[in-house]
């Protein structure tokens, strides 16, 4: 390999051949071919399963067919894992949960519609039934991404998992990058190096345990590691010479290179790149300003309420009688919250404190010093005097917040939005506060699913902002599924 010479912090240096180099040579267990095979494995039992499942329900209801007759299909279904490879599902590094499900989803969506049609068009309508089809379509589209989930929770910590990086800039987008990394091993990418920019001070102390490095020779050095790694680029960590000089490093020693513009907190989920006469460009799809979209959001949470209704109703009156059982006041409780556009309105939930709250939060703060700072940066008490018996069970399974469908049949709330804020919150957002008040706040979303009460309101308004800024259907639905394990195991809430 011939030598390249690369321009940093002001003065010339020169990536040797590996076999002249005696630098820090780096090394990681992340396997991107380990990883595909255990997604692949993953994918196939969960349609086999889905199969397997429909075949159950199915056959019992059709005279005259056995399960043997409708095992043909199982391994038809396998081949879906084809269509998954060319949905580029595989290893799906790095790739959001919205997205990941909306390509799922589509997928398999697609390969039942062209099973459908073969059926049709071979006439083999005893061995795959239309009944069994949808069935199978069914519970493939909900076992597919669960098991992905699942695998991951499970895997993402072990070293094989995902696929080395190595992060070139120290600045502030690569330091947050980086720490994203760590904290989420299920993105995939494992940081194995950073690579200091000319703007950054005291790197090593910042990382930590991450290895250092002034320039890519290390990752050169070693040839196996290049193969399944890959290279992200900070943008603002470097100026145009020094950024295209690293470029072409990368594009000819790294499997593939991400690169991380220089701006952020924008749209990030739905952008794809395109060519405008030899440009490197990003379009950003902003659905928001789609009435078809919002229509559908809108269609899609109303068909939701009327389903759940009926079944909630039971256990919505049960709680009112516990409320009034366990201590004197009224049984819902109202607060002025801002919604859309900005307009306040009157949100419903559960009564779950006392009557006299406010006398006992002064006196139990006056009591304990330390807990006031507590209140003062959220606004939320792990051990709050003022919660009732019942209060403190409902907030926990957030029960107390079932009156909001209330506010969400008046149009004051959705179902999925950002966290409801109170007016004195305002200034929080700051020159952002126009964009929290483009959608209708929510009962769930990504404060609820994303931590709750032990994230800082900082984290908390940046969750906001990238619900509303990358919003779709597809995130909606994400936040749902998400919201029922959050809810069953109380993570976050008091």
């Amino acid at each position: 390999m011939s030598e390249t010479t690369q321009t940093l912090e002001n003065k010339s240096f020169t990536l040797p051949p590996p076999q002249h180099n005696p630098a820090l040579t780096l090394s990681s267990s992340a396997s991107p071919r380990l990883t595909i095979l255990i997604l692949i494995l993953t994918d196939a039992f969960a349609l086999l399963f889905a199969a397997i499942l429909a075949l159950i329900i199915r056959t019992p209801f059709q005279n005259g067919v056995s399960i043997p007759s409708y095992l043909p299909i199982v391994p038809i279904i396998t081949l879906c894992i084809p269509a998954f490879a060319l949905a580029r599902l595989y290893p799906g590094i790095p790739l959001t949960p919205a997205r990941e499900l909306r390509t799922i989803t589509l997928t398999i969506s697609l390969f039942a519609l062209t099973l459908a049609a073969l059926t049709f068009l071979l006439k083999e309508g005893p061995t795959y039934s239309r009944a069994m089809l949808l069935l199978s379509w069914m519970f493939a589209i909900i076992l597919v991404p669960f098991a992905r989930a699942m695998t991951r929770s499970i895997f993402s910590h072990r070293p094989f998992w995902g696929s080395p990086a190595v992060i070139i800039g120290s600045g502030t987008t690569a330091r947050t990058l980086l720490r994203s990394l760590i904290h989420r091993p299920e993105i995939g990418l494992k940081p194995i190096a950073i690579m200091r920019s000319p703007y950054s001070f005291s790197a090593r102390s910042i990382f930590q345990t991450i290895p250092v490095i002034t320039d890519l020779s290390p990752a050169i050095n070693n040839p196996k590691l290049l193969r399944r790694a890959t290279a992200v680029i900070a943008f603002a960590d470097f100026d145009s010479d020094q950024y295209e000089k690293i470029l072409n490093i990368t594009s000819q020693n790294f499997r593939s290179t991400i690169l991380l513009p220089a701006i952020q907190h924008h749209a990030s989920l739905w952008v794809t790149t395109t060519d405008i006469d030899g440009q490197l460009s990003l379009k950003i799809r902003h659905h928001l300003i789609n009435p078809a979209k919002r229509l559908t959001k809108n269609i899609l949470e109303t068909i939701l309420i009327l389903i759940i209704t009926p079944i909630l109703f039971p256990i919505f009156s049960l709680i009112c009688i516990l409320i009034k059982l366990d201590s004197k006041g009224p049984i819902f409780f109202f607060q002025t919250r801002i919604g859309k556009h900005g307009l306040p309105f009157q949100m419903i939930k559960f009564r779950t404190m006392q009557t006299d709250s406010h006398h006992r939060l002064e006196e139990y703060l006056n009591l304990n010093p330390s807990k006031r700072i507590e209140w003062n940066r959220t606004h939320k008490l792990q051990h709050d005097p003022r919660i009732t018996r019942i209060g403190r069970f409902l907030r926990k399974t957030s029960l107390d917040e079932l009156p909001q469908l209330i506010n969400v049949i008046l149009s004051d709330m959705a179902i999925v939005g950002p966290r409801p804020i109170f007016p004195k919150d305002v200034k929080r957002y700051q020159a952002d506060f126009d964009t929290y008040t483009l959608v209708r706040p929510g009962i769930t979303g990504m404060w609820q699913t994303h931590g709750r009460n032990t994230l800082t309101y900082p984290e908390r308004v940046q969750l906001d902002l990238y619900y509303v800024r990358n919003w779709s259907i597809w995130l909606d639905l994400h936040i749902l599924i998400k919201t029922i394990p959050t809810v069953l195991f109380g993570k976050g809430a008091y």
